[in-house]
């Protein structure tokens, strides 16, 4: 016979639960966008300017109701507040993308900061 015992459940879902609580805190960790040869007053200006500009682009793309060109305004259909939601959620991720994009094209990298 022998001596192996299935394990139980409780202690079966540790492991995952340890696993997960690690890169739950590893995703914590603060980011900075850094350069090579470019100050952190040069950083904050560009990623100002890069906020803007994705502002504005997100804002104007979605304004008539999504990425692409719709021939009439939002407000002359009827749209549910779940819609209006997911629209504004989806502006905010665009916008987001955008924001990433311009400073990555400026030879920016977002990289971790903190102890180490």
């Amino acid at each position: 016979m022998s001596d192996w015992m299935p394990m139980p459940r409780a202690a079966s879902l540790v492991l995952p639960l340890v696993v997960l609580t690690a890169l739950t805190v590893g995703a914590c960790q603060p980011m900075a966008w850094t350069k090579p040869g470019a100050t952190p007053e040069l950083a904050q200006i560009d990623q100002h300017e890069c906020s803007r500009l994705a502002s504005q682009t997100a804002f104007r793309d979605y304004f008539h109701g999504g990425p692409f060109f719709y021939p009439f305004p939002d407000r002359w259909h009827r749209r549910s507040h779940f819609y209006r939601q997911q629209r504004e959620f989806d502006r905010m991720s665009y916008e987001a993308h955008l924001q990433d994009y311009c400073m990555r094209a400026r030879g920016y990298e977002l990289v971790p900061i903190g102890p180490g």
